[in-house]
């Protein structure tokens, strides 16, 4: 079974991926963390295409980064093209290594990455935006400036198109405690027959 989990910017995904790890034995693919070294391994492309100032002590600084693409569409498109390919064989790879486990693709980026042709069930992490908010200033620490940069070049993903389909889609709420988050999951694997 592979679950795709997404959701907007600081809407909890991390957490959940938490308690389908801890508390199912979930295996996970976290595409974010597959992010950072991807941009490593595509340094020398994304500096001959953003400069050496996204560079610190010889490393991409994901802040200096984020700043230049999350204020330019086009830069966002380039960095994409340039670093999700070499995500989506990682992705691909991880899934046939660990094909004998419940696997859990965590992204952000699901839909417009392709992700969710993998998945037989996809959870969509939903939370108001105060506390999305909340969370970004708590954990991130920037401006709302920035936050609504970021949640605004992330695509509203929780319409369908009826053009496309989709895999079973499933809403959680993310805006009380995480008891009820894990009450929420416990009965959507449950529906599924996974647990």
């Amino acid at each position: 079974m592979i679950i795709g989990l997404t959701g907007k910017y600081c809407s909890g995904k991390t957490t959940i991926e938490k308690i389908l790890s801890n508390d199912h034995n979930f295996f996970i693919i976290d595409v974010d963390k597959i992010g950072h070294w991807a941009l490593e391994e595509k340094k020398e492309k994304l500096i001959s295409r953003f400069g050496c100032g996204i560079l610190k002590e010889n490393k991409i600084n994901r802040k200096e980064l984020a700043d230049i693409v999350f204020k330019n569409k086009k830069n966002l498109s380039d960095l994409n093209f340039i670093v999700h390919p070499i995500m989506i064989k990682q992705v691909e790879e991880l899934i046939e290594e660990n094909k004998n486990f419940n696997i859990c693709i965590n992204a952000a980026l699901l839909f417009e990455m392709n992700l969710d042709k993998y998945c037989s069930t996809i959870f969509i992490l939903r939370s108001s935006i105060l506390n999305i908010i909340k969370r970004a200033r708590q954990r991130d620490k920037i401006n709302l400036m920035r936050i609504f940069n970021i949640i605004n070049n992330q695509k509203v993903f929780w319409y369908i198109k009826k053009e496309k389909k989709y895999a079973d889609i499933c809403y959680i709420n993310n805006n009380k405690s995480i008891l009820d988050l894990k009450n929420q999951i416990n009965y959507n694997l449950k529906k599924r027959n996974i647990i």
